[in-house]
């Protein structure tokens, strides 16, 4: 009785340790100079130098998620509003859907921010 108790707790702990290694707090964005940041094709900001920086670190802190929250689409679909993020030749979206802030990277992730969308912006 001893041992298959000490079993089958072995085996949760085991289980338990790898789901939550696969949990990820954060995303990679890249390096770069500079940054354009528009919605409905109007410019909404441009940055370059260290401000590019500052407001790529308050997007990669992301919401929790489970492995791979891969993006099955270009571009998403139905938000409520949606900015283009265009950094280093790549194109992210920040939109907003159901009063909660995306971050997504076409075909590859969408993970949700802690911020809403108009913090982001004023930082």
């Amino acid at each position: 009785m001893k041992k298959s108790f000490t079993f089958y707790l072995c085996i949760i702990i085991l289980v338990t340790l790898l789901i939550f290694s696969q949990v990820k707090w954060s995303v990679d964005l890249p390096n770069s100079q500079s940054l354009v940041l528009t919605e409905n094709n109007q410019l909404v900001k441009e940055l370059s130098g260290k401000d590019v920086q500052l407001f790529l670190l308050q997007l990669e802190s992301t919401k929790p998620y489970f492995f791979n929250n891969a993006s099955a689409t270009d571009q998403p679909s139905n938000p409520d509003r949606l900015l283009v993020l265009e950094v280093e030749e790549e194109t992210y979206y920040l939109y907003e859907k159901n009063q909660k802030t995306f971050l997504m990277k076409p075909y590859q992730y969408t993970v949700e921010l802690p911020s809403d969308l108009d913090a982001i912006l004023t930082n």
